[in-house]
């Protein structure tokens, strides 16, 4: 599936990732020491993949896309340091994360230190409304970040609240890949926004295809199996369950869930209440509604190598875990 992804943009994705490598080095030992680490950790970076092929199916793929790509892998990459500090993350793609291995200070300096190398690329290109709407993101998920923090304890999120914290957390900044694309091509305003909103719909469409990986009982994914039910976090299934119990039943789930010890029957039990409950049947009918959106649009875009990539992307990212 990934190379139906990358086949048209083969050349382009090379460089970049030889771009990417040497921003991910320091002449500086000691900073080197942590930018290795990052370097080794790489992921399948499907979020400049995004960047290129929104760029390559509107026209142009421009030095702007390159820098675009490179400014917001780096942004991604700096909040999963971030986040992983905040949510005490011991593995990232089955492995020990920075805080682990160095230390919650030199995870948060590394983040740090990636996001102001993700500041410094903007600035060299000279684009001063790419700096802004990058500014923007950083901004916005970092609200999703501290509204999360603040809800932590409350066990009472609604659909709403959490449907708001995802949209800041994750899928402004799978949106922004898409606008930055569309941007990096000279597209007109009205083009680079509908880009953007339908960004919004794939990042929606991406964390909810995580939350119901979670409530996947033959879960044998790369994802650390249940990591959200461990952690005991509240997720889009969790959450549509609760609404449909009653006072009592509702009281049970929660008070069994945030004190779980994470057994495999404790986690089987939480797995078929949600079920019986229609949390995950009503998860999934939400992805599929955005999906629809999704492949609706693609639709009308001109039949090319950048648009089955695209289609393909959205499958992989419904079918897979990030």
């Amino acid at each position: 599936m990934t190379k139906k992804i990358f086949n048209p943009i083969l050349t382009e994705f090379a460089l970049f990732k030889e771009r990417y490598k040497a921003v991910l080095h320091s002449d500086n030992v000691y900073v080197d020491k942590y930018l290795s680490h990052i370097s080794a950790q790489t992921g399948k970076q499907l979020r400049p993949a995004i960047v290129f092929l929104t760029a390559g199916i509107n026209g142009n793929i421009t030095e702007q896309t390159y820098c675009s790509a490179l400014a917001l892998e780096l942004l991604h990459c700096s909040s999963i340091i971030h986040d992983d500090v905040i949510d005490v993350g011991k593995k990232r793609r089955n492995m020990p994360t920075i805080n682990v291995l160095f230390g919650n200070q030199a995870a948060v300096l590394t983040g740090d230190y990636l996001l102001s190398k993700c500041m410094q690329i903007l600035a060299q290109n000279n684009n001063p409304h790419l700096m802004l709407s990058i500014a923007n993101i950083a901004q916005a998920m970092a609200s999703g970040e501290l509204q999360q923090l603040e809800r932590k304890n409350t066990h009472h999120e609604t659909e709403a609240q959490y449907l708001d914290i995802i949209y800041n957390k994750t899928a402004i900044l799978m949106a922004s890949c898409f606008q930055a694309g569309a941007q990096s091509a000279g597209v007109t305003q009205s083009t680079i926004n509908r880009w953007f909103e339908i960004g919004i719909q794939v990042g929606m469409i991406f964390q909810l295809s995580d939350d119901l990986l979670d409530y996947n009982q033959l879960n044998n994914s790369n994802k650390d199996a249940f990591k959200d039910i461990l952690e005991h976090k509240f997720t889009l299934p969790l959450i549509a369950a609760l609404q449909q119990a009653d006072n009592k039943e509702k009281t049970n789930l929660v008070d069994f869930y945030i004190h779980h010890k994470g057994s495999k029957e404790e986690i089987d039990y939480i797995i078929n209440k949600v079920n019986h409950l229609g949390g995950i049947a009503y998860t999934q009918q939400l992805l599929k509604s955005k999906e629809k959106i999704v492949k609706s649009f693609l639709s009308e875009q001109k039949k090319n190598v950048y648009q089955e990539a695209l289609l393909a992307l959205l499958d992989y990212i419904i079918k897979v875990e990030k």
